[in-house]
């Protein structure tokens, strides 16, 4: 499964949702889908919105960061 970002070594798997992609109830079904997939398989999924990244990213870095350290 395509994913935006994965960490090697580690369960932790970012996606970034855009406003674009991700807005029709097609959109939406296959995220909420590819977010079980993720679950299903033992992943550590995050999401992140535009905004999120645009507007907060330090929230973002952080965020990740965390979810990481416990694999170092």
């Amino acid at each position: 499964m395509r994913v935006d970002f994965r960490f090697a070594r580690t369960p932790v798997v970012v996606e970034v949702l855009g406003n674009r992609s991700h807005r029709s109830k097609a959109q939406l079904r296959r995220d909420a889908d590819r977010m079980n997939a993720l679950l299903a398989d033992g992943l550590q999924p995050y999401q992140f919105s535009y905004e999120h990244v645009a507007d907060a990213p330090a929230d973002v870095v952080a965020t990740t960061a965390a979810a990481l350290k416990a694999y170092r």
